[in-house]
Formats: C-alpha cells, structure tokens, sequence
C-alpha cells in the first residue's frame, strides 16, 4: 500500500506514493471538480498525469503527458483513487462518465467497472505547456 502524508492547507490536500509515483489530491477545486488528482513521476519530480473527480466519483479528464502514455498510469491513478476511497469515506469510488472521448471510452473499457453509455466529446487539442 502507498504511503499517506497530509500536506496541510488547503484543507483536506494530502499525497501518496509508492516509491516511483506521488499522487497529490486537491479537494474543492471548484466547477464542479471535488476532488483533483495529479501523478508526479518521483526521480524527474515532473507532472506525468492528472485526473478530475465529480462529488459523485464520476472521473473526467483523465489525462497523461505524451511521453509517459502507454505506460498504464492512467490505470494507476484510477487504481490508487479507488483504494484511497475504501480507506476514506469523503473520498467516493472512481466511476466512468458518460461524457467521454474515443480515447477515454478505451480506457474505461479496460479499467473496468460498469461503463454507462457514451455521449460523444471530440478530443481536446492537447497543450503540452501544461506539462512544463
């Protein structure tokens, strides 16, 4: 099991790591999104992936940086949320959105879980400042 570290303020942010990856949790961060995820890959100490969670578990924008795509960080940012949420109850069991792109329809396929109908989203266009 990953290690759990509170980072104090704002009020309910903590990460956990397993050695290689730290997973850092936002609450509250507003439109919507209750719970924000971002993967940090440990030894580059570089942001490799992120992940949006609605008060309901409903996972959107699951996002990983293109040089560390394939590489089943995805699966495990959706791995660790739902072992958190058996530990935490203010955190809720990841489930799919019906909102999903092509891509996003793939991964729910293969993480498994009752996968709702899709309503199709383009693609969006990927900025890779956002990873610098």
């Amino acid at each position: 099991m990953a290690e759990y570290e509170s980072m104090g303020p704002p009020s309910g942010a903590f990460q956990v790591t397993d050695g290689e990856h730290t997973l850092i949790h936002m609450p509250n961060v507003g439109a919507g999104i209750s719970h924000m995820w971002n993967m940090w890959h440990d030894p580059t100490d570089k942001m490799v992936g992120s992940m949006h969670q609605h008060k309901d578990g409903a996972v959107s924008s699951v996002e990983v940086h293109p040089e560390h795509r394939r590489k089943g960080l995805a699966t495990k940012m959706w791995n660790m949320v739902s072992d958190l949420s058996k530990q935490d109850e203010s955190i809720p069991a990841p489930k799919h959105s019906s909102s999903r792109t092509a891509a996003g329809d793939k991964f729910a396929k293969a993480v498994g879980g009752e996968v709702p109908k899709r309503t199709v989203i383009s693609q969006r266009q990927f900025n890779p400042t956002r990873w610098n």
